[in-house]
């Protein structure tokens, strides 16, 4: 039976696991400079500062910061160079030493996490086909270079690249999962559990269909990301939701290159997408910066469309307020089980608008 492409997405969602990174980040910061971050952090939520240009400058009656009236506590310049090599911040600094700083995904998820290291190893076993030793996934993936997980099942795993073992140097292509003899040519192998392969094959080979359902003239369907920089994380795994399932995503910090004109890439990357989703949550949609500039460019090119065209979603990633400028558009509340099946729905049928 042909299942629909929502049926796919329910099926790929029950139990879609995103990839993320096996290294350990490790904060290395003193408390004076970790309570700067944190009142960076909770100035830029309150809206006092501008998380992409902070201006910072020393003269003899202290710190000061453009642009802001309340009292600004020390912060010293090897704070600032600290919390750039950590990550946090991107600085630039001029001829008069004045720093001029913006704040990165990560500051907010180490100030939300209270700096705790995020170690996301997976420490999970492996026996090793041919041979009794027992290693973890981690090493198994370095062992045999797997591609990005989307779904482990035993001692097999459904990756960007399609189905590879855990167990030995075995993949197997997305291309050619759909090759009907597979099963048969894997029974003789006596290292590998069917069971596992045959969920695994079964399942990428849905995940073929989701990608192939996704394609407008033989090319993926892009989808711009809007979204406030406190909002990375949960923007991220979106972006990684929409990959696995053949949707072009573009999000800065995978797309943007560096030395490349972030303003002009962005605007390039609206104007050249199929789709913009607004990512939305209490926090950006009360904060001033280069966020309201992506949805105003983003209101301009959807001007230029036809009229019935589906090219801008708002999406809740929490409840709040949607913006007077976007109340017109229906949004999506991706916080919300059927969230992102609803989305799903809407993508499709903007490729169905634009292969008539």
């Amino acid at each position: 039976m042909k299942l629909s492409v929502l049926n796919h997405t329910k099926l790929l969602n029950r139990e879609l696991r995103l990839q993320k990174s096996l290294n350990m980040q490790q904060y290395s910061l003193t408390e004076s400079q970790k309570r700067i971050l944190r009142w960076m952090v909770e100035e830029i939520r309150a809206g006092k500062l501008d998380e992409e240009d902070i201006w910072i400058l020393w003269s003899f009656d202290g710190v000061r910061i453009v642009d802001y009236s309340d009292k600004v506590p020390e912060i010293k310049k090897n704070t600032l160079d600290s919390l750039q090599k950590n990550g946090f911040l991107i600085c630039d600094c001029n001829s008069n030493n004045e720093y001029r700083c913006a704040l990165t995904s990560r500051a907010y998820e180490a100030v939300d996490s209270n700096f705790e290291s995020m170690n996301i190893d997976n420490f999970e076993k492996v026996v090793l086909a041919h041979s009794s030793q027992i290693i973890t996934v981690k090493e198994a993936i370095s062992r045999f270079e797997l591609s990005p997980i989307i779904k482990r099942f035993g001692t097999w795993a459904v990756t960007n690249y399609g189905v590879e073992c855990l167990a030995c140097y075995y993949p197997i292509e997305l291309e050619r999962v759909d090759e009907l003899d597979w099963l048969m040519h894997m029974q003789d192998k006596v290292w590998t559990n069917m069971n596992d392969f045959e969920v695994a094959l079964l399942y990428a080979r849905e995940l073929k269909k989701m990608k192939q359902s996704f394609c407008i003239s033989g090319k993926p369907l892009k989808v711009f990301l809007c979204h406030g920089s406190e909002d990375k994380p949960a923007v991220r795994q979106l972006y990684y939701r929409l990959l696995a399932i053949g949707i072009e995503p573009w999000l800065d910090e995978e797309n943007l290159l560096p030395g490349q004109d972030w303003k002009y890439e962005i605007a390039k990357a609206v104007r050249a997408s199929d789709v913009v989703i607004v990512c939305l949550s209490s926090s950006s949609v009360n904060k001033t910066g280069f966020v309201q500039r992506e949805i105003k460019h983003a209101l301009d090119v959807a001007d230029e469309k036809p009229e019935a065209a589906i090219f801008l979603i708002p999406a809740k990633l929490e409840e709040c307020v949607i913006p007077d400028r976007l109340s017109g558009k229906q949004w999506v509340n991706l916080f919300q089980e059927q969230g992102f099946d609803r989305l799903i729905k809407s993508l499709q049928t903007c490729i169905i608008q634009q292969q008539k």
